[in-house]
């Protein structure tokens, strides 16, 4: 197990070699892309190197192919650092000396030269720069292109020749990766059998099957798997032996650098403008470092890339009235956590999370979920209005005493059923059925509460009474007052269920459940539709409006099953032109399902003799366009 030390270790460790006489190696501090390594040279080590008036020179070798390279990058850096407006153009004339140097001395006349002999131009200047005792940081060794024994043995000669001390940052890792595919073909060659065929294990598994028909030869007994050459390769030619020796070499101390998540997501609140998303930070920088570290991705651009976008979300929600609401401060906390849980998953490159129908977010894990979180990752696209609606329907589902009251039944038997003797849990079974029967359990509590039954129900215990439970909830569904939205989402429930049967169980509870919704809810839209449209004032725009208020179900319901085309027919003929319109931009956005094809056909042929007698221009030009809709709707339905 390594033993990581913290930014305080590292820095004593540091300080100790740079302030030593005479050191005949080198420091590397090795991390994964990413931690912050690169940060933590420049925010920590540097800081204190110029405080201290510390000579250093910091380099990347990043796409580096020739050693002159180096030399002009270290020169460049020294020349910047000691005259600030005329190093760089100091640098670049230092760097094309040689080139300087041999204009001049061809110049200069023969006779003179034969006294004085040559000038060395570049021995001159070389007085305006002085590596020697230096400081100098080799930053991206692993994406340096010189072959790794060179490059290390260049930097060699800084510390044993020019006594300066050298901190090289890498990402061990990824060192001699790309020089591995280097004559492949060859090096398989090298290694294979000279009677032996190369196969991948997929290739093999299937030329046994078809030898089994006679079709192929078994290949068992001439045959190679890929994976084994590859080792064989690796074991033979890999530069990491080569690496490691000259390692040993150059490196006298190897630091694993691990980032302080807890440190630096306080440090990254403190630069965020908002108060409110600066707290929420600096609360949760501790639990940050705890996720992060559970999933051994302690990537500082994640945590940057996270820190932005929460900045860019909570930025736009102060627009909307969700900023009022009393679970705002947790709210924000619950995006904050799902944030960087998606983005390590995206970064890992592990599947997203599998949302389900049309589920706005998940409270089923100890994280919450949110779809647009998701969505945003993805597309990088977010309608805010939608994410406004979302989150206030996600505020009154934390409040749900189901999930916050320890004292609450359902609450009881879901988390300590295995601790309970049976009768208490018939007890707690009772007490919720007296909680169904006086309505006092929010209609989106029921697949808990099912899911719960069915667990008490495969233990073997009472189950009459979970069916009486089951029907109650059915009957409660019959009588509902208001207008639900969201059938779907109602009963949606991203429960991992483990047991098939119950799993199968509840499927098809849910199913009857919400059959039940969609019966009573169908009679109240159709009813709702009608009444709206009646031919008065901006029927149109309250159509329009009453959809826009329920976008979340607006592709689900089926709205010409609902509507009585007669009705609509007469309405269209003494309705002005902004309320045919906002009628059509409705329909422009729903779809057509094969059960009302035959509606919809009997509505344009409805449409098409309107048309024939419609005196009016405009709304003569807009139930032409309806219709024109209303085709090509039904031609995606037949394909």
């Amino acid at each position: 197990m390594i033993n990581y030390l913290n930014d305080e270790e590292i820095m004593t460790i540091l300080k100790k070699y740079i302030n030593m006489a005479k050191t005949e190696y080198a420091i590397l501090i090795d991390g994964d892309w990413g931690t912050g390594k690169t940060y933590f040279i420049n925010n920590v080590f540097i800081k204190y190197l110029e405080q201290d008036n510390k000579a250093f020179s910091k380099v990347s070798l990043y796409g580096i192919t020739k050693k002159k390279e180096i030399d002009n990058k270290i020169t460049e850096s020294i020349l910047e650092k000691a005259h600030p407006k005329y190093g760089k153009l100091l640098a670049n004339t230092f760097n094309n000396i040689d080139s300087i140097s041999s204009l001049i001395n061809k110049a200069i006349p023969k006779s003179i030269n034969e006294i004085v002999g040559t000038i060395d131009v570049k021995k001159l200047l070389c007085k305006l720069q002085d590596v020697d005792n230096h400081i100098i940081i080799f930053d991206d060794l692993e994406r340096c292109n010189l072959e790794i024994n060179v490059i290390l043995g260049y930097i060699n000669e800084y510390i044993e020749n020019k006594n300066n001390k050298v901190i090289i940052i890498a990402n061990q890792k990824e060192i001699s990766k790309s020089k591995k595919m280097n004559n492949l073909e060859l090096k398989y060659l090298a290694v294979k059998p000279y009677n032996k065929q190369i196969y991948s294990q997929y290739e093999k598994d299937f030329a046994q099957y078809a030898s089994t028909f006679g079709k192929v030869k078994n290949t068992q007994d001439d045959s190679i798997e890929k994976n084994i050459l590859d080792n064989r390769v690796l074991e033979l030619f890999s530069e990491d032996i080569m690496y490691k020796e000259i390692k040993e070499k150059v490196i006298g101390k190897e630091i694993y650098y691990l980032p302080n998540i807890e440190q630096i997501s306080r440090e990254l609140s403190r630069k965020l403008e908002c108060k409110l998303s600066k707290t929420i930070l600096d609360n949760n920088a501790k639990e940050i470092a705890r996720k992060m570290n559970y999933e051994n991705h302690n990537n500082v651009r994640t945590l940057k890339l996270v820190i932005e976008k929460f900045e860019e979300i909570t930025n736009k929600l102060e627009e909307y009235d969700i900023k009022t609401d009393n679970n705002y401060e947790k709210i924000l906390t619950s995006i904050l956590l799902y944030l960087l849980e998606a983005y390590i998953k995206k970064k890992k490159e592990d599947e997203i999370y599998n949302w389900t129908g049309n589920a706005e977010y998940d409270l089923q894990y100890e994280q919450h979920k949110f779809r647009f979180i998701d969505d945003m990752i993805l597309t990088e696209r977010v309608d805010y209005e939608s994410v406004n609606r979302c989150l206030k329907e996600y505020s009154k589902e934390i409040n749900s005493k189901i999930e916050t009251n320890i004292d609450e039944p359902v609450y009881i038997l879901k988390n300590h059923y295995f601790e309970l003797e049976d009768d208490e849990i018939i007890k707690y079974i009772d007490e919720v059925y007296n909680k169904l029967k006086n309505k006092e359990y929010n209609k989106v509590d029921y697949p808990k509460i099912v899911y719960v039954l069915l667990i008490i129900k495969n233990l073997g215990i009472t189950e009459l009474e979970i069916s009486k439970c089951i029907n109650l909830m059915k009957i409660n569904l019959k009588e509902i007052n208001q207008e639900h939205t969201l059938q779907d989402d109602l009963f949606y429930s991203g429960f991992n269920i483990q047991n098939a049967e119950i799993r199968k169980e509840y499927n098809q509870i849910i199913k009857e459940l919400e059959e039940t919704l969609n019966t009573t809810v169908s009679i109240k839209i159709r009813k709702n539709l009608n009444d709206i449209i009646n031919g008065e004032e901006n029927w149109g725009q309250n159509f329009k409006s009453y959809f826009l208020s329920r976008n979340s179900y607006r592709n689900n319901i089926k709205l010409f099953l609902e509507l009585n085309i007669n009705n609509l027919i007469d309405v269209f003929r003494i309705s002005k032109t902004k309320d045919i319109v906002a009628f059509r931009k409705v329909i422009y956005n729903m779809d057509i399902s094969k059960d009302e094809v035959e509606i919809v056909k009997l509505l344009i042929t409805e449409l098409e003799d309107l048309v024939k007698t419609e005196q009016r221009k405009t709304q003569k030009l807009n139930f032409e366009y309806l219709i024109d809709n209303l085709n090509e709707k039904l031609k995606f339905v037949s394909s």
